[in-house]
């Protein structure tokens, strides 16, 4: 999916012509499914707003590669606000912890990937089959882990245990100082010096400027930036999404009023055709190897 600047919504890009202009060099390989876990949001809304029909068509003969592209499932609040009255609540596993509803999404989502390509994906988990990357953020892990139980579920001869219907699959990830691929959190000067003009540009939209002042008087601290309206919205979604009451004055911005800024914050990682090959050209690249 990608980001329409003048309708604010998200929608099916045309081919991306791939091209060397990032930031790093990779070499190439082949693989049959590639897996990937995006702990940041670059890439997080290609696949998670595609609707899948019941199955991959049979006379689809000629697929010889699928790469996915998928965000850790739903978790815990990363961080609060200063008037947050649950910002003393106990997360039961933490703070940006993959919930129980989350690994279920992902498990949920690799069966359906297992039905849509019945007729491309081998019955046993072998692999030269698959490779699954990931961030190196234990969430991201979890949710590559709990897909893959849902994509490969093992088979009679797999069965190592009769009471655990589930086999270990290797994920690949590296340290955030090192990966340029899966978070892209390695270190680009010309994508930061881009994106940075970029947001300051969006930031300063007269259109925003009401919703800033309303959270800032609200959260009792400084809300300029659609980054700031990026993490707010995340913590009040998983408060809601715990049970947790939210404040009265959410109600007159979330989550309608929020949700352009917040998905604006995620399209401005990969906001033009330069930042896309900067920051996304290189997992493509990564996945020919």
């Amino acid at each position: 999916m990608e980001y329409d600047n003048h309708e604010h919504t998200w929608r099916r890009p045309s081919s991306l012509k791939l091209e060397q202009t990032t930031c790093h060099t990779t070499p190439r390989r082949s693989t049959t499914i590639a897996v990937v876990v995006l702990g940041l949001a670059v890439l997080s809304c290609l696949l998670g707003y595609c609707v899948l029909s019941e199955s991959l068509p049979y006379e689809s003969k000629t697929l010889r590669l699928v790469i996915i592209l998928f965000r850790h499932g739903a978790r815990t609040p990363v961080n609060s606000y200063k008037s947050d009255p649950f910002k003393n609540y106990q997360w039961p596993d933490g703070l940006g912890s993959l919930t129980n509803a989350g690994k279920l999404q992902l498990y949920e989502l690799g069966k359906k990937y297992r039905n849509y390509y019945a007729n491309f994906i081998p019955e046993e988990y072998y692999e030269k089959d698959i490779y699954i990357k990931s961030s190196d953020k234990s969430r991201c892990l979890m949710s590559a882990y709990t897909f893959l139980a849902g994509l490969y579920p093992p088979s009679e001869r797999q069965l190592w245990h009769p009471e655990i219907p589930w086999q270990p699959i290797p994920v690949h990830s590296l340290p955030k100082h090192l990966d340029d691929i899966v978070a892209q959190t390695k270190p680009c000067k010309v994508w930061k010096s881009m994106y940075q003009e970029l947001l300051d540009e969006k930031n300063a939209d007269p259109k925003f400027a009401e919703l800033f002042d309303y959270l800032s008087k609200h959260t009792n601290q400084s809300m300029r930036s659609v980054l700031d309206v990026d993490f707010l919205y995340s913590t009040l979604l998983a408060q809601q999404d715990a049970g947790l009451k939210l404040p009265d004055w959410t109600r007159n911005v979330f989550p309608n009023k929020m949700r352009t800024p917040f998905m604006l914050s995620l399209a401005l990682l990969s906001y033009n055709k330069t930042l896309q090959r900067l920051k996304v050209g290189l997992t493509k690249v990564d996945s020919q190897k």
